[in-house]
């Protein structure tokens, strides 16, 4: 975790782990995430293609690097990297979930809404899912829709601040202020 560490020390640690022990995932990973977290998502990308090239088989990275791409207005390479022809435990939801957002950055919204529908039957108990969820059906103009998804979300994971902040955002768009102003301070006590 990068939390409670200087960003500078943590960056040198990884990027020394990463010299040291070349390929391997895990410090990659982290390193990249610092990047992204500092701005610098060319040099996240740069560093998660590495990774990818070395583990194609590994899903979690080509969903890494699937996301810097998103992030950098580039949906249609981000899409070849999540089809992947195994998923393991830790991706089985992340995957169909990043590959709905792209599709709906693509404006193919009916494949998206496909991809998120795939990613709750595969992990109908992750409350990311749902909150994913949520914020696709939001930008489909359907906020009722999200909004049910984002309580469901919030029901199963009340610490998540990602899911109150869905819905907060959900609950404006739908003109029901109070209800956002009560999950903007959960989000505010969770942060």
């Amino acid at each position: 975790a990068l939390t409670g560490i200087d960003p500078e020390f943590a960056k040198r640690e990884l990027e020394r782990a990463c010299r040291e022990l070349p390929g391997l995932p895990d410090p990659a990973q982290r390193l990249a995430k610092l990047l992204e977290i500092e701005g610098d998502l060319a040099g996240a990308e740069q560093l998660m293609r590495g990774v990818v090239q070395q583990h194609p088989h590994l899903p979690l990275p080509r969903l890494i690097l699937a996301r810097l791409l998103r992030k950098q207005h580039r949906a249609e390479d981000a899409l070849a990297f999540l089809e992947t022809p195994q998923a393991d435990s830790s991706t089985t939801w992340r995957l169909p979930v990043e590959q709905a957002s792209v599709l709906a950055v693509l404006g193919r919204v009916d494949e998206a809404m496909e991809a998120a529908n795939a990613a709750v039957l595969a992990s109908p108990r992750a409350p990311q899912v749902y909150e994913r969820r949520a914020d696709l059906l939001l930008q489909l103009q359907r906020p009722a829709e999200a909004l049910a998804d984002a309580d469901r979300a919030c029901a199963m994971a009340p610490t998540n601040f990602d899911c109150h902040r869905t819905r907060a955002r959900i609950c404006i768009r739908m003109g029901r202020y109070e209800e956002a102003a009560k999950s903007l301070r959960q989000v505010v006590a969770l942060n």
